[in-house]
């Protein structure tokens, strides 16, 4: 009884360990959690792993709040947005007991975003929608997205139409758009002119070049029929290449008229063209009879020169090849003869100056503009006020001036005029000087006197000969020197070249004529540097305190050049030889460089005439119109002098008296 008792203990205990072994191995199950980054902005995620999802349990933690939940059959777990979690994954048994290790994971706080671009066709239909950027942004992250201004896609180019370039990629908003409307500008129109020998159209060929296009090929006709004539293509291309973007969008094509039998009269156009443009500056036609058709040859003979007015201007050319053979059955009805152009008129200025006689001072001055060809007229007033004094037009002026345009004489028109009470001087003295520009020593010189209301005139010779070498006068220099009594110019320089100075054989003077009031200042020349050997420095020349006013004129082009009294310095440029030698000429200041002494080439050499300040000069550097002379102010030393002699004696004699 005892033995069956104890094989029944042993059966029950089998059968027992047999049903409870699988469900102690279902406890063995093992989980995972981590958290990713959110494909949309709506949520975060968590993903779970289990291998018993009955069992299966998670912690989420929120700060101090914690909640407990059952995790469904499946992986993700999607939670609010914007809250921190930390989120603990276990199993449990049936009783809910905790058997195994837990799985932790924090949120990522942080999704997926994308920038797309809509591009819609002209009519406003969607055409497509790209993907510009994708990428992930975290809460505590933003950036500014700068979309692109035109964008091309399949073949076409669409421009931003949003209200918005820019836009702000944070955290919470996962799609951001732009739009875009296609660009498509107006067709552009080419034309193909078919013209004859003479420049009639016969035909026009149009082509719509679309922006989007591409090159498109038009087949130039070699031959072409208009109104029952035949012609033939004399110039132009076979094919021409355009597109919308082509720089040239008109062509000509040349044809001539197809002609086996010569049909009498006919014309033959002459075209005169620049030869440095290539532009037709001209024209004229020739008629062809029946009685020239008998010769093998005419010649026609064109103007060897010619005359082109040009808005104001006026240009001259010339042509060595003034022949045009033509042969009168040929079909040629066109020929070109070349010019070049050698010369050329434009419209100046007349100055008119406004002129103390006494003082020389400027009142005023008028500047008239003369075009080519024309005749100015200029009536001077009688009377004007100057400061606060009235003046008179002198005697000697003209009531009125007239100037042509082809006047060669100065471009300065000098108009004086007597202050009321004032008195003219008899005599004023002027210096004549003759110099060579070779060494720019002087061969001659001559002070003459020149009486009050006369003219004073003195011929410059073509050659002169002087300590046995011969000069020659330099191009630019009147025949003779021609001064006025009351012209404020004082002093006059002609120059001349030695025979054997070849480097100035070109060289011209530019007759600059400079006028000083108040003080003179001394002004020189350079000489004609080869142009290789001049470099240019600044150089600031003080004005002088006592200095009023300095005017300086070019007689040629009238341009006029004032310093004034501001105690300002004068910035001029001054030419300097680079091998430093020590040339007595300094730049004047309307000077600029010479353009080189090389065989075929033109140096202008500025006059040196440097006239003296009107009155004499020991007045003008004693005297100061602003300031207190000399001897005055010798005289006030004196009394000073004086009074500290008697103040000393007074002293002196009350102290005895005292004692």
């Amino acid at each position: 009884m005892k033995k069956r008792c104890s094989t029944f203990i042993l059966t029950l205990v089998l059968i027992l360990c047999t049903v409870l072994t699988p469900s102690l191995g279902a406890h063995a199950a093992t989980v995972s959690v981590y958290a990713a980054v959110s494909p949309d902005p709506s949520y975060q995620v968590f993903y779970i792993s289990s291998d018993d999802w009955a069992h299966t349990r998670y912690d989420l933690v929120d700060g101090a709040n914690i909640q407990r939940g059952l995790t469904p059959t499946g992986s993700e777990l999607r939670l609010s947005p914007t809250v921190d979690y930390d989120i603990y994954v276990y199993q449990v048994d049936d009783d809910g007991n905790f058997i195994t290790e837990d799985s932790y994971a924090r949120s990522m706080l942080a999704h997926n975003y994308s920038v797309h671009y809509k591009l819609y066709d002209t009519a406003g239909n969607l055409v497509k929608t790209t993907t510009e950027e994708t990428g992930t942004i975290g809460i505590s992250d933003s950036f500014v997205f700068n979309a692109d201004g035109v964008i091309a896609e399949d073949g076409k180019e669409y421009e931003l139409s949003s209200a918005y370039s820019q836009l702000l990629v944070e955290y919470g908003t996962g799609s951001y758009t732009f739009e875009y409307k296609e660009y498509s500008p107006a067709p552009e129109t080419a034309y193909i002119y078919y013209v004859d020998d003479r420049g009639n159209v016969l035909k026009r060929n149009d082509m719509v070049l679309d922006y989007y296009g591409g090159d498109s090929v038009f087949n130039v006709d070699s031959a072409i029929e208009v109104d029952g004539r035949k012609y033939t293509k004399i110039n132009g291309p076979a094919t021409i290449t355009l597109n919308y973007f082509s720089p040239v969008l008109d062509y000509d094509i040349v044809y001539a008229e197809d002609a086996p039998e010569v049909v009498y009269p006919y014309s033959v156009k002459i075209n005169y063209i620049d030869r440095s443009t290539g532009n037709v500056i001209g024209n004229h036609y020739e008629t062809i009879t029946a009685e020239d058709g008998q010769y093998d040859s005419i010649d026609f003979i064109s103007p060897d020169s010619l005359e082109i007015t040009s808005g104001s201007d006026v240009l001259y050319y010339h042509c060595n090849d003034v022949k045009v053979s033509h042969t009168p059955d040929g079909t040629v009805r066109s020929y070109d003869v070349y010019y070049d152009l050698f010369d050329s008129q434009s419209p100046y200025t007349w100055n008119i100056r406004l002129v103390d006689s006494v003082s020389g001072a400027l009142l005023g001055q008028e500047q008239i503009q003369i075009g080519v060809d024309e005749t100015v007229r200029y009536v001077p007033d009688v009377t004007l006020s100057y400061g606060n004094s009235n003046y008179i037009l002198d005697s000697s002026m003209a009531t009125s001036y007239e100037r042509h345009y082809s006047d060669t004489s100065s471009r300065i028109l000098y108009i004086y005029y007597n202050e009321e009470g004032s008195i003219v001087e008899g005599t004023q003295n002027i210096s004549i000087s003759f110099r060579s520009v070779s060494d720019n020593t002087e061969f001659y010189s001559e002070t003459a006197s020149v009486a009050a209301g006369e003219t004073y005139s003195l011929e410059t010779p073509e050659s002169y000969t002087a300590g046995g070498k011969e000069y020659v006068r330099l191009a630019g220099q009147s025949d003779s020197i021609e001064h006025n009594y009351y012209s404020p110019q004082r002093s006059y320089t002609v120059y001349y070249r030695d025979v054997n100075d070849l480097q100035n054989v070109d060289t011209v003077v530019n007759v600059e004529e400079v006028i000083y009031y108040d003080n003179p200042v001394e002004q020189i020349v350079y000489n004609d540097i080869p142009v290789e050997d001049i470099e240019y420095v600044d150089v600031v020349v003080p004005v002088p305190a006592d200095q009023t006013v300095t005017v300086t004129t070019n007689e040629n082009t009238g341009e006029v050049t004032t310093i004034d009294d501001e105690q300002t310095p004068l910035a001029q440029r001054v030419p300097q030889t680079n091998n430093n030698a020590e040339d007595e000429t300094t730049a004047n200041p309307e000077t600029t460089a010479p353009s080189g002494a090389n065989a075929g080439e033109t140096t202008v050499l500025d006059d040196e005439d440097v006239p003296l300040a009107n009155g004499p000069v020991d007045a003008a550097m004693t005297a100061n119109s602003n300031g207190i002379s000399g001897w005055v102010i010798a005289l006030i030393v004196l009394v000073i002098i004086a009074a500290a002699i008697v103040v000393a004696y007074v002293i002196k004699k009350r102290k005895s008296t005292m004692n």
